[in-house]
Formats: structure tokens, sequence, C-alpha cells
């Protein structure tokens, strides 16, 4: 004891050497380009369409269309205003895919899971394969 305080000598040695072992568990990620980090994590860069990730699904909102992916990534369609058709490209996820949207005529409540259907008859196509529609009966 020095002045009154007790010295914790052995906790600041304890954190001195445990401090270069974390800096190093970390420079890896640091030093390599986004896109060689998520590539390292087994992550498709942005815009890539991996084989391994096909469209498995989409859900209608009022404002959006989200899709989802067999790798379970979700990607998201917002729609502008209060457009019935538009095209962009999907968000929010690894898969920066073009699409194009048509909403249904009919007014259909605020969540509708959307089922697997041809082109003609999708409320959401993707460029790269994939669409999906109104489930039968609606």
């Amino acid at each position: 004891m020095r002045g009154g305080r007790q010295c914790h000598g052995g906790q600041v040695r304890v954190a001195a050497l445990a401090l270069p072992l974390l800096l190093a568990a970390c420079a890896g990620a640091v030093d390599r380009p986004p896109a060689a980090a998520s590539a390292a994590a087994g992550a498709a860069p942005s815009g890539v369409f991996a084989a391994a990730a096909a469209p498995s699904g989409a859900i209608l909102y009022r404002d959006t269309i989200t899709v989802h992916y067999a790798d379970g990534a979700l990607c998201a369609a917002s729609r502008p205003g209060g457009a019935r058709e538009w095209q962009g490209r999907l968000a929010g996820c690894p898969y920066t895919q073009p699409y194009r949207a048509r909403l249904p005529q009919a007014p259909q409540p605020p969540r509708v899971v959307l089922a697997p259907a041809p082109v003609g008859q999708a409320v959401i196509a993707l460029s790269g394969g994939g669409a999906f529609g109104l489930p039968a009966g609606r």
C-alpha cells in the first residue's frame, strides 16, 4: 500500500498482456477491404448472385415487398409513393438484384405471403430468376 491506496499491479499486468492478443485478433478484419472481409466470412459481395442464394419466398406489405433467400438473407423492394408498378434493385442485403413489381388491382390485406408464380402473374419478378405472386384464391 502506498499513501492509503492499494496497488493493483497484477490486474495491470494481465490487461497489458491481453491487449496485444485482442489487437491481433482484430487486425485481420481491419486490414482487409470490406469485399474481402465479407468473402472471407462466406458472404457474397454486394451485387453478386450466388447460386446457393436462390430466392425462397416473398411477402407483400403496403409499401414494401420483402424477398427471402435460401441462405437467410432478407432483401427489400420499397414502393415509391403510391406507385402500382415500379422497378429497382433489392436493398438491405448482399443480393442487390434488379426487380420489377406490379401490385394487384384488388385491395389486399396489410401483409400477404406471396407464392412462386409465372413471371406474367408475378407481383415481383427478379431479373436473376424467381417470381412471386398472389397465392391461389386471392
